[in-house]
């Protein structure tokens, strides 16, 4: 299991990013925290495939989900994604999407977790 640690600015938009991993494999999981009280609603980061109809992990920082600062939100699978998009095998020239959209501006500390031997379905 390989964990990569991103901090990235969020605005109240949604802003994809995207980020080359050096090894290949896997998204397993995805956490996040923010730096910025989140006054209300939802406020998510959401991490898969470019372009794809389905994220495979989205972590909820707003105030139904982790809410509030330094508050870690663990990203939950995303039940809609379709096995093809589970599958998909993301590495330096496949980056990660990551979507951010929060209620209040700050910066976003978000970790992926890959497994580069892509074993099995969803891991988390």
């Amino acid at each position: 299991m390989k964990k990569y640690t991103f901090v990235i600015p969020g605005t109240t938009s949604s802003v994809k990013h995207y980020l080359p991993i050096p090894d290949a494999g896997k998204i397993v999981g995805l956490s996040a925290v923010v730096n910025s009280t989140q006054t209300a609603g939802t406020a998510l980061v959401k991490a898969g495939k470019k372009g794809a109809t389905n994220a495979l992990y989205s972590a909820n920082l707003g105030t139904t989900g982790a809410n509030g600062i330094g508050n870690v939100a663990k990203g939950a699978a995303v039940s809609a994604a379709t096995q093809a998009e589970v599958n998909q095998i993301f590495d330096s020239a496949t980056p990660i999407e990551l979507d951010i959209q929060l209620v209040v501006a700050g910066s976003v500390g978000i970790t992926v977790l890959v497994d580069e031997y892509a074993v099995g379905p969803k891991a988390l």
